[in-house]
């Protein structure tokens, strides 16, 4: 597919402010609390637009497969370097390597962040988000997951399937931190499903 110099600028400002936002104090909201409001939904629109979409069951697997050697290694990557910064920065809150390793893999299969309640059967404990490589996680899955429907669904029900998932996957977000963000991944569909839109009406 060709660049277009628009989707580029407009991913460029868009990275700009996720930065920005990331700099703001928490305490001061405000111009944090608006940019939060809208950045990744735009993200997530616009790699939509970009994407090429799969036309049958086979490209479909394809496709999934491409998606995984794609985002995968970079998504292990930046785990890896935040985990050796946790280690290095934190040293002396950790019993032993072993304890480290096990938060960690934790940390990646949770990376929205877990609390306690969640944790119960795991034996308890808090697990903080994974930070930036979130976002791969939830690109990889709904990106696999929007392609899966695109080919299945008829448009007309593509959209009304859609919009249930996100919904569900609001609603269960509120509830439970699923492993590997897979609620947010549900929740995001609505906005790969505008991106798509955008991308046929050109």
């Amino acid at each position: 597919m060709q660049r277009i110099l628009s989707i580029d600028i407009a991913k460029g400002i868009t990275i700009l402010l996720v930065i920005v936002a990331h700099a703001i104090p928490q305490e001061r909201g405000g111009v944090r609390e608006i940019i939060y409001s809208f950045h990744m939904p735009l993200f997530f629109i616009l790699s939509a637009y970009v994407s090429k979409y799969s036309s049958n069951i086979t490209e479909m697997w394809h496709r999934a497969v491409q998606i995984v050697k794609k985002l995968v290694p970079p998504t292990l990557l930046l785990w890896l370097v935040y985990a050796i910064n946790s280690y290095v920065r934190d040293i002396d809150n950790y019993l032993s390597v072993s304890d480290f390793v096990v938060q960690k893999l934790l940390q990646l299969l949770y990376a929205s962040g877990v609390n306690n309640s969640q944790l119960v059967i795991l034996g308890g404990g808090n697990e903080e988000a994974l930070g930036m490589p979130w976002f791969f996680a939830v690109l990889i899955e709904s990106k696999i997951i929007y392609d899966v429907l695109q080919v299945y669904c008829k448009k007309h029900v593509l959209f009304i399937v859609v919009l249930l998932l996100t919904s569900a996957g609001v609603f269960l977000g509120e509830i439970y931190h699923f492993p590997l963000c897979g609620d947010v991944s549900i929740a995001v569909l609505f906005f790969l499903w505008v991106g798509h839109q955008m991308k046929d009406c050109r």
